[in-house]
């Protein structure tokens, strides 16, 4: 049964690979979860820009570690 697992897991590795996700497309996910647009993250960060920063440094911090 082990051995069945095994061959399974690595089938399905090689066939469907999970890619992780960068830190901005889960506050995206999250986001669409909850309803939220980018506009309702202006009202926290102050400006379309401030929001595209705080994305993007997101993804640099992630990609840092």
């Amino acid at each position: 049964m082990d051995v069945l697992v095994t061959l399974v897991e690595v089938c399905e590795a090689k066939r469907w690979p999970v890619k992780l996700a960068t830190l901005a497309g889960a506050i995206a996910i999250r986001m669409e979860q909850r309803g939220l647009s980018h506009q309702d993250l202006e009202s926290l960060f102050g400006s379309r820009s401030q929001v595209s920063a705080v994305l993007v440094l997101a993804d640099l911090l992630l990609d840092a570690r």
